[in-house]
């Protein structure tokens, strides 16, 4: 008998509630994110044993499913009534927005507000906020814990290994990928394709599409097709992203958590920003370290700049070199555990 999605919520809820009221001392954490933090997820309820905190997440809650509708909000299978029945002392947020009134209503009924996105229009209304970039404006009243200590990704990323780089940047061809992430709403992906079909030397792409891919394929293959000079792959990845990406010289990527993740590998990178506030939050530190490259924001001025640079790397394949060991020691995958850490230190602390 197939289960509908409305009994498997209704399971979720009593499963939880269950697991809350027979937790001794623990500390429920609700927590409210994209399915594009899947793995930023699963690697804080892994720690958050060591804690005795239970990381729960709230199903069903993207900011375009949450809808006021007669004094009440209404979801596809009922969040709110999911925060409701848990009454919280804390909801996490990974989350770039939300709906003001969904805002306002976490904000009346839960004690303690927090961000682990650095990116979030919320922010100023919190209670606490991670961010892995040291450049954050003070926030009145926001408890601010930042820093690459605080990066946040999925532990199924390996180091590339000196050996196994070399290889990469020892083939003939450059072998690129491309990773616009998500939706990808202003196809960037292809427009980042087609400049990198200008580039006079045979170039290995690979173009990596997430499963919210938003645009048709149809557009891509065409393009694939009329372009014999590159090989070209088009690969639709979610976790096996890093198998791939684990065999380029260079990825062309917006600065968002995968250029994190990017770093950690050891996989040298070029960021092109849809919106300048995003420039920072990457984390200056990668760019002053010579761990990636800041291409600006994205514009047929920096595509073309993009080329001329995969020019120079091309010729100097020392460059890509240094640039992969200049991510050596950047990053740990301590992370989650520091974040963890200090939300049980603020609340024993609010607690007093």
């Amino acid at each position: 008998t197939k289960i509908s999605d409305e009994e498997r919520y209704n399971t979720e809820i009593n499963n939880n509630v269950d697991k809350v009221k027979v937790n001794l001392g623990g500390i429920p954490v609700l927590y409210i994110n994209l399915d594009r933090s899947t793995d930023r997820r699963e690697r804080l309820e892994a720690e958050g044993k060591k804690f005795d905190i239970d990381l729960i997440r709230v199903p069903g809650v993207e900011a375009s499913t949450l809808e006021w509708n007669r004094g009440k909000f209404e979801t596809p299978y009922g969040a709110i009534e999911y925060i409701n029945k848990f009454s919280p002392d804390i909801l996490a947020f990974d989350l770039l927005s939300i709906d003001n009134r969904v805002f306002l209503y976490c904000k009346e009924n839960i004690k303690t507000i927090i961000s682990i996105s650095p990116i979030f229009e919320h922010m100023n209304s919190i209670d606490m906020l991670f961010t892995r970039s040291s450049v954050v404006p003070k926030i009145q009243g926001v408890k601010i814990c930042s820093g690459l200590r605080y990066s946040i990704f999925g532990d199924h990323i390996e180091n590339i290994s000196d050996r196994k780089y070399r290889e990469n940047i020892s083939r003939p061809e450059l072998s690129i990928a491309i990773c616009m992430g998500g939706a990808d709403a202003k196809n960037k992906t292809l427009l980042v394709l087609n400049t990198l079909l200008k580039y006079s030397s045979s170039l290995t792409i690979w173009v990596l599409l997430g499963e919210g891919y938003a645009h048709s394929y149809d557009e891509l293959v065409s393009t694939v097709r009329a372009n014999p000079q590159h090989e070209i792959i088009l690969a639709k990845t979610v976790r096996s992203m890093w198998r791939v990406l684990g065999n380029c010289s260079l990825a062309i990527l917006t600065g968002g958590l995968t250029t994190t993740e990017a770093v950690y590998a050891g996989l040298p990178t070029i960021n092109l920003f849809e919106k300048k506030e995003y420039v920072n939050v990457i984390s200056p530190e990668f760019f002053k370290k010579g761990a990636c490259i800041n291409g600006g924001l994205l514009s047929d001025n920096s595509l073309k700049k993009m080329n001329r640079l995969l020019k120079k790397i091309d010729n100097n394949r020392g460059l890509l070199w240094k640039m992969h060991r200049h991510c050596k020691g950047l990053l740990d995958q301590k992370g989650s555990e520091r974040v963890l850490k200090k939300i049980k230190e603020f609340i024993k602390h609010a607690n007093k």
